[in-house]
């Protein structure tokens, strides 16, 4: 009960402060900065003029010069950057926003400039290019590559939503009210971004510095120092817009679902088509294989032939050519005669010489055959053919006289 009644108490204090912030003036002149019970005095003063760093030893400087990776990965940083009068639940040794450092800054135009880096830096991160013109007021626009360098962001929740919040409500504690209008009309107006946070967005930068965006029980939609009643017009034509843009969003939604279903469709089918049209080439490749195959068997089978058929050609042709060669002793054209037995050789060579010579004529004169003169007749019945001294015949064959007779 007195947790709660503390609680109670100092939300009540800080209600009343911000209630009652200074007018934003340039005097620049010296405060001192001794600050009270729920305010960290000089601290944030300090970090914003390069005097001091945050609790992990990092000054303004290094946090500016940050990579965008490094700022979109740490999550400790923008409670020292965009300090709020509420305590950070993320980042608690973060210093706290209190009355003497809101009229510091309100007071100061050197130390909203600062602040202003802080958040030419953070309009870099999101993808936005900035310039301050002559009258000094901040020129906001999209930068080269926007769509891609803001896509991280640009989504229907984005821890870099709490963030924005933030910024908006410091901007205006701490009197950049005008910054703060830009800064949230250029962010609200980036699509892709949810409803919710929108709703977060506008009430940071409609209610009054007293009552905190996320409290529910309060309307607070008053703009600080605003008497001539063109907020509420103001304000109702961002509620259409808002309205507006939730129902583009529900709508790109759809749109966005009912494309992905169409892509899945269509890659689905593109997958199919390409499946068949593979089976297809495999098919055709394989009867194209078998083709090539077979043409080279069927030509392999024909040089084979070839082959065959010019070998048969010349072996015929050296047969002819043998043949017509003549032979030693033998008379050219003549077929060689066969060997023949000794006996029928014999046989042969007799009936020639019958043929050639025929045998003498013998007279039958007388039944007693008288032989020519001389010749004879041998003691043995031999006939024979000789000289007158008688001739020399055979035992029943021939013989030779001694003088040139031929007995038989």
């Amino acid at each position: 009960m007195n947790m709660h009644r503390f609680l109670s108490g100092e939300i009540s204090r800080r209600r009343n402060w911000l209630a009652d912030l200074p007018p934003v003036t340039d005097s620049d002149t010296t405060i001192n900065f001794a600050g009270g019970e729920d305010d960290d005095g000089d601290e944030i003063i300090k970090f914003y003029t390069n005097q001091s760093s945050d609790h992990r030893d990092r000054t303004l400087s290094s946090l500016l010069s940050s990579t965008n990776w490094e700022l979109e990965c740490s999550h400790d940083y923008i409670q020292t950057l965009f300090p709020l009068p509420e305590p950070s639940p993320y980042n608690p040794l973060a210093p706290t926003i209190g009355p003497t450092t809101a009229a510091a800054f309100r007071s100061s135009s050197a130390l909203r400039l600062a602040l202003r880096s802080s958040l030419l830096r953070m309009l870099s991160f999101y993808g936005f290019d900035t310039a301050v013109n002559a009258s000094g007021e901040l020129v906001i626009s999209r930068g080269n590559g926007w769509s891609s360098r803001s896509a991280f962001w640009r989504r229907r929740f984005n821890h870099n939503h709490l963030r924005i919040t933030r910024i908006i409500r410091c901007l205006r504690v701490l009197g950049c009210e005008e910054d703060a209008r830009k800064f949230y009309r250029t962010m609200s107006r980036s699509e892709g971004v949810g409803g919710r946070s929108l709703m977060y967005w506008r009430r940071a930068l409609r209610r009054g510095l007293e009552v905190l965006p996320e409290d529910e029980d309060e309307d607070g939609v008053g703009d600080v120092g605003s008497n001539d009643g063109g907020d509420d017009e103001e304000e109702e034509g961002e509620m259409e817009e808002m309205e507006e843009m939730e129902e583009k969003e529900e709508k790109e939604e759809k749109e966005e679902k009912e494309e992905k279903e169409e892509k899945e469709e269509k890659e689905e089918k593109e997958e199919k088509e390409e499946k068949e049209d593979k089976e297809e080439k495999d098919e055709k490749e394989e009867k194209e294989e078998k083709e090539e195959k077979e043409e080279k068997e069927e030509k392999e089978e024909n040089q084979i032939q070839i082959q065959i058929q010019n070998t048969a050609a010349t072996t015929t042709t050296t047969a002819a050519a043998t043949a017509d060669k003549p032979k030693r002793g033998k008379t050219p054209g003549k077929a060689p005669q066969v060997p023949q037995r000794r006996s029928t050789r014999i046989m042969k060579s007799t009936q020639q010489k019958a043929q050639a010579k025929p045998l003498p004529t013998i007279q039958s004169e007388s039944p007693i055959l008288k032989p020519k003169d001389g010749a004879g007749i041998s003691k043995r019945g031999g006939r024979g053919r000789g000289g007158a001294r008688g001739g020399r015949g055979g035992r029943g064959g021939r013989g030779r006289g001694a003088r040139g007779g031929q007995g038989k």
